[in-house]
Parts: structure tokens; C-alpha cells; sequence
């Protein structure tokens, strides 16, 4: 039990830990580089205007959607000329049914200002096709704008932070009162029960913005994380019914247990 005690410890205090160092920049290695040289080209090819060849690859299930109009509104929100620098902040690829798909997301820097574009592709037999594309000005790089600061809160802010420490302290402190508690049996079960959570919670730090799964039941399901140098942090937490429970039957399972000695003793 002292065992299972100090991995648990070990892995709630890395659970908690700010994780996933920000580095400088998405690590070029990780990057698949002939699709980001396509999804960067192709955003270029809307800035300069050249809408024959934007429509050419676009995927025949959006040809109806995407028109001169539209892309007319997005080339003008692009600034004119060359970017000061370009960081692909966002990578995501994805392998259903043997169909590649991915989504690459540049954070542009010029002389006007800051500008958030990305490009969602599909592979095909004769190349590519662009399944989604976006632009949109900024106010200040996504680094800037995600990063972690404690300036400008709202309670909701304060309330995360607080669920995801109380949470975590509750559970942890259950588990070991659970492994010091006398109990007939299952006592195992129990302590493993004292660390289970129901549902998923995910708060993003930079906009504030709550979202949550209830069918979901986890393990100290509790973190920050972020998905790369430029995202936001995310901090995850979960509702600790195990360890609820175990302090509803405790009384319970302690008077069992002295009855049990009693009835030892007396024989």
C-alpha cells in the first residue's frame, strides 16, 4: 500500500506540473514540410489575387460555397507585401479510413500588423485539395495573446484554478485517508476508487472559455497543458465522485470493521 501511495503522489505532482514546455517554435522534425510549403503557398496565392488557381484546388464538395466575393473579402484582409516573419503555430493531421487529412494554421508578422491564416487539406491521387482555408487580422501575435498572465480575470478564471488545486488536494488526501482508514476488506478497490472523476472539464486560460464532456470518467484526470508554443494553456480538471463516495460510506466501513474486531474479541 505505501508503494501504491508514493506512485500516486508521484503522478498527481506531475499531473499538476505546467507541462509541455514552450519551446521557441514547433519543432521543424514534426512538421510535415511539403504540406506546410503547400498550405503557405496557397494562402500566398490568395493575396496576390490569383483566384483561378485558389479555385483549382479547391475540394469540389466547397466549389459552390467559395466565390469571387469571398475570396475578393479574404485577399483584402491579407496585408499587402511580405511578411516580417511567418511561425506555424498550429499542425494537426489526421488518418480516418486510410483518407490524410490536415489543418496548418501561420502566424504572420507585418510591418501593418499581426495575421492569423490557415489552410485545411485533403490528400488525392494527383496531389492535393484544399478542404477549408481562413484569414483573420489580430491584434498582437498568438504568443502574446495566449500566454499565461494573470492580469485581466474573470471569476471564472479563479474558479477553474481553484476546482483544478481543491479537486487534485481532495483527492489525494482521500486517497491516503482511505489507505490509513481500517476497513474488513476491498480496501484496495476503495483507494483505487478515491482517485476516479467523473466527467472532463477544459478551461482555456487565454479567452475564458469553458467546455466539458460528461460522459467521461478518468483518473486523476487533472493538468495544464498546451498544444504548442503559441496555444493557450488549458487546464483540466474532473469531479472527484470516487473520493465523494468513499467519505459518504467511510462510517460505514469503519464500523464494520470494529464490529468485526468485537466479534473477534468476544469469541
Amino acid at each position: 500500500m505505501r508503494f501504491l501511495a508514493r506512485i500516486v503522489l508521484v503522478f498527481a505532482a506531475f499531473s499538476t506540473t505546467l507541462c509541455a514546455r514552450a519551446s521557441d517554435a514547433l519543432p521543424a522534425s514534426l512538421l510535415p514540410q511539403q504540406e506546410v510549403a503547400f498550405a503557405k503557398d496557397y494562402l500566398n496565392r490568395l493575396k496576390i489575387r490569383d483566384f483561378d488557381h485558389v479555385k483549382a484546388l479547391i475540394d469540389p464538395s466547397l466549389q459552390n460555397e467559395v466565390t469571387d466575393e469571398l475570396l475578393d473579402n479574404m485577399s483584402r484582409t491579407i496585408y499587402p507585401g511580405e511578411p516580417l516573419a511567418v511561425e506555424v503555430v498550429g499542425s494537426q493531421i489526421h488518418i480516418r479510413d486510410g483518407q490524410w487529412s490536415g489543418n496548418f494554421t501561420f502566424d504572420y508578422q507585418y510591418a501593418e500588423g499581426w495575421l492569423l491564416a490557415s489552410t485545411a487539406l485533403r490528400k488525392v491521387d494527383d496531389g492535393y485539395r484544399v478542404i477549408g482555408f481562413s484569414a483573420r487580422r489580430t491584434t498582437a501575435s498568438q504568443r502574446e495573446l495566449n500566454a499565461f498572465r494573470w492580469t485581466g480575470l474573470s471569476p471564472l478564471h479563479y474558479a477553474a484554478l481553484l476546482c483544478e488545486i481543491g479537486f487534485l488536494l481532495f483527492m489525494v488526501a482521500t486517497f491516503i485517508t482511505c489507505l490509513r482508514t481500517k476497513m474488513v476488506r476491498r480496501k484496495w478497490l476503495w483507494a483505487i476508487a478515491t482517485l476516479i472523476g467523473w466527467g472532463s472539464f477544459q478551461f482555456d486560460w487565454a479567452s475564458g472559455v469553458l467546455a466539458y464532456q460528461w460522459l467521461s470518467f478518468q483518473i486523476i484526470g487533472m493538468g495544464a497543458t498546451k498544444a504548442g508554443p503559441a496555444a493557450p494553456w488549458i487546464l483540466a480538471t474532473t469531479l472527484p465522485v470516487g473520493a465523494m463516495l468513499f467519505w459518504l460510506r467511510r462510517p460505514k466501513l469503519v464500523a464494520a470493521y470494529r464490529a468485526r474486531q468485537a466479534s473477534v474479541a468476544g469469541a
